[in-house]
């Protein structure tokens, strides 16, 4: 480490120049916009877990009166749509615990 860089404290990061300063500080906007998008993917995925399972559930009485020899169709599509529904909330409590 050069003596200029020596001087900084612990919280700051050291850079021997203006541009290593620069790119330093373009790498910690980046590295911060993946976290901030990956959050929004996680909160894009539950809302997306919600709605395919309500619709699950919507159908699952649907299709037992569509197709009244198919006993086992209604109940898997509603187990179905109970699961997406709990991996929904079980993806929007992840990102509320890990956001910045």
């Amino acid at each position: 480490m050069c003596p200029a860089c020596a001087g900084f404290g612990s919280t700051e990061r050291p850079a021997c120049s203006d541009g290593c300063a620069a790119a330093l500080a373009r790498a910690d906007r980046a590295t911060d916009l993946m976290i901030r998008k990956s959050f929004q993917i996680v909160k894009l995925t539950a809302i997306g877990c919600y709605l395919f399972g309500g619709i699950f559930l919507l159908f699952a009485p649907l299709s037992l009166w569509m197709l009244p020899k198919l006993r086992l169709a209604p109940i898997l599509m509603a187990v179905t749509g109970i699961a997406m529904i709990i991996m929904g909330v079980w993806y929007a409590k992840s990102a509320r615990q890990q956001e910045p």
